[in-house]
């Protein structure tokens, strides 16, 4: 499911500080019961009824890479549940999500530059900007995202599918031969 590993958007129930006050841990509590509202509702398929859940999350939270992380992938899936948004992705909600995708990866810069955490960022901020109609900002992000973690085999598909649609059929060749040996080394 694509939202599991996000579904500890906030820090464990009990896990106030010692000597908090209680208006901080009142606030504290409040982001628990934010986060696991959102995460229900994102194990649900309900991603557009956990969007306030999330927005209010991130508010009272603007550190919680998670509850942005949550937003922009929530903002960018259409919902799975009858109450769909029959607009689909609409360009406010592809540009809200790709606005906090990139907020995600500027976080990370000097943290962490490679692996699953970073890849996976650019991968959905590059969904973002192909299906916003900027396919040469999604090819750059796919190539980083495949770059920060090699098992992202998905990331040079998308570059192929985006050559593909652009009729750039020698690049399109250049990227399936790319994919072609390495999924014959297994990588």
């Amino acid at each position: 499911m694509l939202f599991a590993a996000l579904l500890g958007l906030a820090a464990p129930a009990g896990q106030a500080v010692p000597g908090m006050p209680g208006e901080l841990r009142a606030e504290q509590s409040r982001a628990e019961g934010l986060a696991r509202t959102a995460a229900q509702l994102l194990r649900a398929g309900r991603t557009n009824e956990s969007l306030p859940y999330l927005r209010k999350l991130l508010e009272l939270q603007p550190h919680n890479d998670n509850a942005r992380y949550a937003l922009a992938l929530a903002l960018l899936f259409p919902p799975q549940a009858p109450d769909s948004d029959p607009g689909g992705l609409s360009r406010a909600r592809l540009l809200e999500s790709a606005r906090l995708l990139s907020e995600c990866l500027e976080r990370a810069r000097g943290v962490s530059e490679t692996g699953a955490f970073v890849a996976g960022r650019m991968f959905y901020l590059g969904l973002a900007h192909w299906w916003l109609g900027n396919p040469d900002q999604a090819l750059g992000l796919f190539e980083q995202s495949y770059q920060a973690d090699p098992a992202r085999l998905d990331a040079l598909y998308n570059r192929f599918a985006i050559y593909e649609e652009l009729g750039r059929e020698t690049e399109a060749a250049v990227e399936l031969k790319r994919l072609d040996r390495l999924s014959e080394t297994g990588q």
